[in-house]
């Protein structure tokens, strides 16, 4: 059992301390790292107060599947593209891996911190009421046929969902879809319908997890404690009207392979309900929050601050160059993992202009160059997608030619 105390928050500014300092007042029950509270800046009082309190969801127990799935099964609906899909998902992903990281750090802050995480990765693409909008209405497959016993689903790229014999391979340009789980699936404009993400329907943690999500974003957008009480109730109730899965039929039945997605559908019906008339509010507060860039008035550039380990494609980075300064050394992509990251913005993206910054690096530093590292950087690349593959081809090809000054 965690043991709860009591935490001090400033009612001039919101800030939260584990110790009482002048002019903070008392918050007590709560658990610091596991519960936090939501403090609001009342217009009504000219001063922050408690209104709520939010499980932190760094673990299923907690919710965290339910709300990574909700974000999974958004990004679906307004993604146009598998490959947009898989590097949105992971940039949200990475955010969450840095959030479970056990830093001992801003643990009283931490349970909101994670909600609001979750609330960037649904305002990313499109603003947080146009992407809840394009889930309600994201039209997905019919139900599938009866599996017969040692068959497989499969979907083809029209999306319709096939029920196969023993033995038999899907049809061409179709894929087979795993059993006893639900499916997350994107109707991508290259390949038609694909299968992204497994889902889990979700139980009764994963509904609280959404109630203590929506009470998140609903604080930082309403204006007075009382409109927050309101909003969070009808919320509460929307949610809490939609059925989930108990314990036993985890055990009797396996997961329906459509039934998360349709859940998640409702949830952002009721999110949309709910918070209707506040939405852009919510979307405009937290984009600022995800702001991350730094301007300087005597510098031309701005400096993008990036808060989680950078990642060129889907690898992580570990090794660094350093730069000498006369304010400290600072750290910085090796020049060959550098050209690797714009080779992998034109192999996901499109980026022609990622190729064309790769191209004219290569050219300016050729003589220090370590065509070596270059050549183990990209092909960590994924190039399973005829596109990625063909567009490989072509930056290996201008790269060879930058090196060698032809």
């Amino acid at each position: 059992m965690h043991q709860t105390s009591t935490v001090y928050i400033d009612p001039d500014t919101g800030t939260l301390s584990a110790s009482p300092l002048a002019g903070t007042e008392d918050i007590q029950g709560i658990i610091p790292g596991v519960t936090g509270p939501i403090a609001l800046r009342c217009s009504l009082h000219g001063r922050y107060h408690q209104v709520g309190t939010v499980t932190t969801a760094l673990s299923g127990r907690s919710g965290l599947d339910a709300l990574e799935d909700f974000i999974r099964v958004t990004l679906a609906a307004v993604c146009t593209t598998c490959p947009e899909w898989k590097q949105v998902w992971h940039q949200t992903s990475v955010a969450f891996d840095h959030l479970r990281a056990d830093t001992h750090q801003n643990v009283l802050a931490r349970p909101v911190e994670t909600m609001l995480a979750v609330g960037r990765a649904l305002n990313t693409l499109r603003p947080f009421p146009e992407a809840l909008q394009a889930l309600v209405g994201f039209q997905l497959p019919v139900d599938p046929p009866p599996l017969p016993l040692g068959g497989a689903f499969a979907v083809d790229p029209a999306g319709a969902i096939l029920s196969l014999p023993p033995g038999q391979r899907p049809p061409a340009g179709g894929a087979q879809l795993p059993r006893d789980k639900s499916w997350c699936l994107v109707c991508c404009q290259r390949h038609g319908w694909e299968h992204i993400a497994s889902l889990a329907e979700p139980d009764g943690r994963g509904r609280a997890a959404l109630v203590d999500l929506g009470s998140v974003l609903i604080a930082q957008a309403v204006g007075t404690c009382d409109e927050y009480t309101v909003t969070r109730e009808v919320l509460r109730r929307e949610l809490e009207a939609l059925p989930v899965r108990d314990r036993g039929e985890a055990r009797a039945r396996p997961a329906r392979p459509l039934a998360a997605m349709r859940f998640y559908q409702d949830a952002a019906a009721a999110f949309t309900r709910a918070t209707g008339d506040i939405g852009y509010v919510v979307a405009r507060a937290l984009e600022v929050l995800a702001r991350t860039h730094f301007c300087h008035p005597n510098c031309p550039y701005p400096v993008d601050i990036v808060a989680d380990r950078p990642f060129i494609g889907e690898v992580p980075v570990y090794d660094f160059a350093e730069i000498s300064t006369p304010s400290g050394n600072v750290r910085v992509l090796h020049l060959e993992d550098a050209i690797a990251d714009r080779i992998a913005a034109f192999l996901y993206w499109s980026d022609s202009q990622g190729l064309d910054v790769a191209e004219r690096s290569a050219i300016a530093a050729r003589d220090r160059l370590a065509s070596e590292r270059v050549d183990a950087s990209l092909r960590k690349l994924d190039t399973a997608l005829p596109d990625a593959a063909q567009r490989m081809n072509l930056a290996r090809e201008r790269l060879r030619r930058a090196v060698a000054g032809t």
